[in-house]
């Protein structure tokens, strides 16, 4: 059996509070809330069954199928929700007002998303117990499902409610924020064998302060842990969904070059290789989040400035992912993917001696799978139309012609990049419909 490096998960946190530079603001705000929250409240509830680092992470996605779950089933009106949030400031971004998204994005059964959040937590290998809870804190007295699933999803439940409603009154200042929260204190939102633990909480101004400023805090709150590559790559997988499904015209591009690049980089390397070609693949763009929506669906050409703006997605992403991945074979991959082999490429102009192999690899990738995707400005292109263009670039010596005919033999031999159909085949297991709007 092969072994591979260990990746630590908190590192993960602060790339996750990163995206509150975009549209996702509200739910990623609402989500380090509902983590720091319930963690907090789980340590002072006196339990020794659940881990502080569990409690958090099942936290940090507990409403993450209610993006999963519109982005698969409307992706233009998801599109176009996440187009109309528009805040100047980070700070401003972190009083908005979740319930808003909310009642745009949820059309249905409130519980329903809580599902899809547990099969996730299920796909990122979490204990069960933190699974089932998530699936019911929106119903807490409701689950009969032992003592420790429903105290739990009650400690899911408070949180949950606390950072709606402070986040809700924050627009009328953070007074009233405070004075909206401590309300609750006696109040039927909070399920009563964890309001203890909540007023308790209430009472401790440092954990207070530090669970309501919109910053991740994983050292205080999650500690964190160890993975091996593949979980961590499972990990990431859920990020760079969140990333790809921001745009109707990227809707798979990370996964479709992370599973190409794995190919390619298995066949010239090794398998190991490949699978960290993988990861690079997934985190290349993670930069992107920060790009605002109008430039990525501009239909004409783009303007010098906006042209700057995106060449810096690449810096975005180095300065993402330097603090997660240690190797600096799979970081460097990741980060040259737009430079080229005689200069002409960005940010930093390299040449074709600066470039490693992997390297190599995720540029003709990335060329290709851009190339057989639609954009707003052009069609997708058949697959042996890119192959021609890719090959005008190896001959121009950009583009390196032994990973170039790797990928001409995968062509001609019918090959089709990759989706994420195997995570959402978890992700949607009991949601039939969502699973058939996904094939598409």
């Amino acid at each position: 059996m092969q072994r591979y490096a260990s990746f630590g998960v908190g590192g993960l946190i602060g790339v996750f509070s990163s995206f509150t530079d975009s549209e996702f603001a509200p739910l990623i705000t609402h989500s380090l809330d509902v983590a720091k929250l319930s963690s907090a409240i789980a340590e002072r509830f006196g339990s020794d069954r659940f881990e502080r680092r569990f409690v958090f992470l099942a936290g940090l996605v507990h409403d993450w199928g209610l993006l999963v779950k519109n982005a698969i089933r409307t992706p233009a009106r998801f599109s176009a929700v996440l187009g109309d949030i528009v805040f100047p400031t980070k700070v401003d971004a972190r009083a908005f007002d979740f319930d808003h998204l909310l009642d745009q994005l949820e059309t249905d059964d409130l519980n329903r998303h809580a599902e899809i959040s547990a099969s996730i937590i299920r796909y990122i290998e979490l204990p069960e117990v933190y699974a089932r809870a998530i699936e019911h804190h929106h119903r807490p007295n409701d689950t009969h499902a032992g003592d420790e699933i429903a105290s739990l999803a009650m400690i899911y439940s408070a949180a949950d409610e606390i950072s709606r409603v402070y986040r809700k009154s924050l627009a009328n200042g953070r007074t009233a924020a405070y004075h909206s929260v401590f309300g609750l204190l006696n109040s039927d939102s909070i399920p009563e064998p964890v309001r203890p633990a909540v007023q308790d909480l209430f009472l401790d101004v440092v954990d207070m302060n530090y669970c309501l400023d919109a910053l991740p805090h994983a050292d205080r709150y999650f500690g964190g842990y160890e993975v091996d590559l593949p979980l961590f790559i499972k990990l990431i997988e859920t990020m760079s969904f969140t990333q790809d499904y921001r745009s109707p015209f990227t809707r798979n591009h990370s996964f479709s070059i992370a599973t190409l690049a794995r190919d390619i980089g298995a066949e010239a390397l090794s398998d190991r290789d490949g699978l960290e070609l993988k990861l690079a693949g997934l985190v290349h763009d993670f930069g992107k989040i920060t790009i605002p929506l109008d430039i990525l669906h501009k239909a004409g050409p783009l303007e010098r400035c906006e042209r700057e703006i995106m060449k810096g997605h690449v810096v975005e992403s180095f300065k993402m992912v330097d603090p997660i991945i240690k190797s600096k074979d799979i970081l460097l991959a990741a980060v040259y993917h737009h430079e080229r082999l005689d200069g002409s490429g960005y940010p930093l102009g390299l040449r074709s001696a600066e470039l490693p192999m992997r390297a190599r690899i995720l540029q003709v990738c990335d060329n290709y799978v851009a190339l057989v995707e639609e954009r707003p400005y052009r069609r997708a292109l058949p697959p042996r139309e890119a192959i021609k263009i890719i090959e005008e670039e190896v001959r121009a010596g950009r583009l390196d012609g032994d990973v170039f005919e790797l990928l001409n033999t995968f062509v001609r031999n019918g090959y089709e990049t990759g989706k994420y159909r195997e995570m959402l085949n978890v992700f949607l297991e009991n949601q039939p419909d969502l699973l058939e709007a996904s094939a598409g």
